[in-house]
């Protein structure tokens, strides 16, 4: 809960200062991404098993979570997490095209 601070809340709220909010950006983005993946999750239950479309949802995150630590964080990497990344993808593609439903 870092960057969960109510005294910065409070701050962008009673005494409104634009600079202050800068610092609930990442409260912000965590709120609207939220409910972002839960309509867009919705949307896929209606069309895909949910188990499928959780299959999917959560292997999508743990991809995209691992490139940003890769990229943006420089983590180090070899080429065994790479390996296993594909294994990811290749587990979400091999759920769909089995999928009935």
């Amino acid at each position: 809960m870092k960057y969960l601070d109510f005294g910065k809340v409070k701050e962008v709220f009673v005494d409104f200062q634009v600079s202050k909010l800068v610092d609930l950006l990442p409260l912000l983005g965590f709120i609207l991404f939220g409910i972002g993946n839960a309509f867009f999750y919705s949307l896929a239950i209606k069309t895909i098993s949910a188990s499928t479309a959780f299959a999917v949802f959560i292997g999508i995150a743990l991809i995209g979570t691992q490139l940003i630590e890769i990229f943006f964080y420089k983590e180090p990497f070899n080429a065994w997490q790479i390996v296993f990344l594909g294994m990811i993808i290749v587990g979400i593609v091999g759920i769909k095209l089995t999928s009935t439903v």
